[in-house]
């Protein structure tokens, strides 16, 4: 999904010299946050890059950094500790239209994620379904978005995208998102 983009890789230990400060992150128009990195610490950097304008993508594990930022967002539920597939319903008809279907299998293939209880007002759910059999609960979020304000855009999915095979529904929700930044 990085075909001709300016892709820049950080390594987790460069995370607290990257996110200290604003003017670090501010050339990226974009910001992809991987599973179990903790962007806690740097919450008011986060909401201030959001704020003027940049796009975050937050990946499972990384939940802590959605809480922090943007506390009054999404509702995390308690940590699964299962791993299996969910047959889901895509909530978006743009992102139907899209994929040309309205349900998607969803493989959660860690047996560790952190499940969305409820989003609040004005966060859209793209993704939805039954994640109770793998410990999460009926019918919920699974991929989350909202604009933060008149700055970027802010997602969240409950599951890994290189979880599933190359080219997978999943894979291609989030290319979905990506082009679809507003």
């Amino acid at each position: 999904m990085s075909e001709g983009v300016n892709l820049v890789v950080i390594g987790t230990g460069d995370v607290p010299t990257t996110f200290d400060n604003l003017s670090k992150i501010s050339a990226y128009n974009s910001i992809f946050i991987n599973c179990d990195t903790d962007m806690s610490e740097y919450a008011a950097v986060l909401q201030q890059y959001v704020a003027s304008g940049g796009n975050m993508y937050f990946s499972d594990l990384a939940y802590p950094g959605v809480t922090e930022a943007f506390p009054d967002k999404v509702k995390f539920g308690s940590g699964s500790t299962s791993v299996g597939k969910v047959n889901a319903a895509l909530e978006n008809a743009n992102l139907v239209t899209y994929l040309g279907k309205s349900t998607v299998e969803i493989e959660f293939d860690l047996s560790s994620w952190e499940p969305i209880e409820s989003v609040a007002s004005g966060v859209s759910t793209f993704v939805s379904g039954d994640t109770s059999p793998l410990g999460g609960t009926v019918d919920a979020p699974i991929t989350v978005g909202w604009k933060q304000g008149s700055g970027g855009c802010v997602f969240y999915t409950s599951y890994h995208i290189e979880g599933a095979s190359t080219g997978s529904d999943q894979e291609k929700v989030l290319k979905y998102l990506i082009l679809n930044i507003n």
